[in-house]
């Protein structure tokens, strides 16, 4: 039976947490999907996890890049070869919840929905919960965007596949932010795009070698954006700017010092328990 969902997972040395992340999805309640990993190179353990796997349940499918390509081209490669009429994302750290898949298909459907996320519980390294997490409301997406506010996590996405075509799917030009510049041509060319208030999706937060080069490229991109639909600006020349001074910022291999990784990682985890004690208390965030 021809999948009615293709799940498009890149991965990239994510070797640590893959086994359980590519589980979650073999585990759904809903079960006519294929699973089309994209591996980007890697040089650890992943390839043996996903053959593994692979060699246990048909419905996972392996490209391999024969070198790291990113995160962008790679999730284009999975599309392209996909046969799902719905393009789902997961992310190769993270964990769907048993039943993501049959609740989001089932709402898309019966509301057209062309790009739907859902709500987010935090994880930390070892999987533990720390806390749930609710986006913005719809009417205030493209203000959170430009904040640089995710708006669902990038990996929860569920999305019509005709449209992710129509809108040329993701800009390879984006090295990071490849979700916020996706959502914004869903949302300023009137597809329509939601929210489920369930928490179906669980985000790793990690303690990573977070570079100073990736810090610049996800400012210099939002403010590229903002160009772009706020002032009807051709930005092609700009981001090939920014560009350039990533590889730039990458070649020097500056990194945000032990310190530093390790208090923004504890500085999130309050922010999460912060936020869930106010909702607990009767607050709402997004008022």
């Amino acid at each position: 039976m021809k999948p009615l969902v293709s799940v498009v997972m890149a991965n990239y040395n994510g070797s640590k947490h893959l086994e359980d992340s590519i589980l979650s999805i073999l585990n759904q309640s809903y079960k006519n999907f294929e699973l089309i990993i994209i591996d980007d190179g890697s040089t650890d353990n992943s390839l043996n996890i996903i053959k593994k796997l692979q060699e246990t349940d048909s419905r996972v499918k392996l490209i391999q890049n024969t070198k790291n390509l990113g995160l962008a081209a790679s999730l284009n490669k999975g599309i392209e070869k996909s046969s799902g009429c719905y393009i789902a994302r997961q992310d190769a750290d993270d964990i769907s919840t048993y039943n993501r898949l049959e609740l989001q298909l089932s709402y898309i459907q019966e509301h057209k929905i062309d790009l739907l996320g859902t709500n987010v519980t935090y994880i930390d390294e070892n999987s533990i919960e720390i806390v749930h997490e609710e986006g913005p409301r719809s009417e205030s997406f493209c203000e959170a965007l430009f904040s640089q506010q995710a708006i669902f996590p990038h990996g929860s996405a569920i999305m019509r596949k005709e449209c992710l075509l129509e809108l040329g799917g993701y800009n390879e030009k984006f090295i990071y932010t490849q979700d916020m510049e996706l959502w914004l041509k869903f949302l300023k060319n009137d597809k329509i795009v939601s929210r489920l208030s369930e928490p179906l999706y669980k985000f790793r937060l990690q303690v990573d070698n977070t570079s100073i080069a990736k810090i610049y490229g996800q400012g210099a991109y939002t403010k590229a954006l903002k160009k772009k639909y706020l002032e009807n600006m051709d930005i092609d020349g700009e981001l090939d700017k920014i560009n350039s001074q990533i590889s730039n910022l990458r070649n020097q291999k500056i990194k945000r010092s032990k310190i530093s990784l390790y208090s923004s990682y504890y500085f999130s985890l309050l922010k999460y328990f912060l936020k869930g004690l106010i909702r607990y208390k009767g607050y709402y965030l997004y008022e």
